[in-house]
């Protein structure tokens, strides 16, 4: 494991672990081949990426554009850990959330994208803008949010996700500004917001 391009980078031939070190409720284990990422370390590299949105938006607004249903659970620890390190801060930053909902999968093939807002229309004029999502794979879908998003016409447009999958459809090599981890092209699950089918979507596996 290693520091690459601001963001943990694993390679591909890291170490897993095996799932019998980690308490797993029992009707998950038969899912679940290894644990890539304990949820120490992901914790600790969401409390990084929290500090870093402090460092850079202080003093400033800022709405939280969550894509649902994957980025919820990532978008809720973002803002509270913002709110908390908030009390400590120099300079603190107001938050406001909103919500998109991206859908391009279907059991274990890349379907087809469909993007739709949630709720009344969004207002993102002269906003500091930041997408949150929780896994990045060929890209085409946050390619096509941000460029639907642009026309709204906010201050900042930038875009935050867990962790970015080294996949080879991801032609144009796009990546977000804030990252938690660059991974292999692997299907993970855990953490509430990697599915399979939406089956994990409602677990609170901590670790994937």
């Amino acid at each position: 494991m290693m520091s690459k391009s601001n963001c943990i980078y694993i390679p591909d031939e890291y170490q897993r672990y095996d799932p019998d070190l980690f308490v797993i409720p029992k009707h998950y284990r038969d899912s679940i081949d290894y644990v890539l990422i304990p949820h120490g370390l992901l914790l600790n590299r969401i409390e990084r990426l929290a500090q870093m949105i402090i460092e850079d938006y202080g003093g400033q607004s800022v709405t939280l554009l969550c894509v649902l249903k994957g980025g919820f659970r990532f978008c809720q620890d973002i803002m509270a850990t913002v709110e908390r390190l908030n009390t400590s801060a120099e300079k603190t930053v107001q938050m406001n959330i909103d919500f998109i909902r991206a859908k391009s999968y279907s059991n274990n093939q890349q379907g087809e994208i469909q993007l739709s807002t949630h709720g009344p229309a969004l207002d993102l004029l002269n906003k500091n803008v930041l997408v949150v999502e929780d896994c990045i794979d060929s890209g085409r879908t946050m390619k096509l949010l941000l460029a639907k998003l642009s026309d709204e016409k906010p201050k900042s447009l930038k875009t935050i996700c867990l962790v970015l999958k080294r996949n080879k459809k991801n032609t144009t090599g796009y990546r977000p500004d804030y990252l938690g981890f660059d991974i292999p092209d692997t299907w993970i699950t855990g953490y509430g917001g990697f599915d399979y089918n939406e089956y994990f979507r409602i677990s609170i596996t901590l670790l994937f």
